[in-house]
């Protein structure tokens, strides 16, 4: 009798659904209105009570919770690629309009750095996909 928490309105919930797990889920909302509050800590929080059994979340937020907790023996599994539900996103970073020079430097900056940037996210654990959706261990 697991109890899984997911938050509303997120893949997690299609592929809970798809799998007749729906039941099992514990619902929460994305913002509660704290500042202070993220739904990473609220998840952390609630595995740590034995208030539910596993939690569904975005990568970075599921690598911040295991990585947090090292001697709980918590693990994050990455769910591969489906063509029915997206659990893979591309991360961006952006400029204002009209700043051509800023937008160079930061291509620049990124295409030089790329390598450095990939063993930031492996180290924390951050599933990636490379360019063809294939999940990168």
């Amino acid at each position: 009798h697991l109890s899984i928490g997911v938050f509303s309105r997120a893949p997690s919930n299609d592929w809970l659904l798809k799998n007749f797990l729906m039941e099992r889920a514990v619902v929460y909302s994305h913002q509660n209105g704290d500042a202070e509050e993220s739904p990473a800590r609220t998840i952390e929080r609630d595995l740590a009570a034995g208030k539910i059994d596993a939690g569904i979340l975005w990568g970075p937020m599921a690598a911040m919770v295991v990585s947090s907790n090292p001697n709980k023996g918590w693990r994050s599994l990455p769910f591969p690629p489906e063509a029915q539900i997206r659990f893979d996103y591309q991360i961006s970073m952006g400029i204002r309009h009209g700043e051509p020079e800023w937008k160079k430097t930061l291509d620049d900056w990124i295409s030089s750095h790329g390598a450095q940037i990939d063993t930031i996210l492996k180290n924390y654990r951050i599933p990636l996909v490379d360019a063809s959706g294939h999940l990168q261990m």
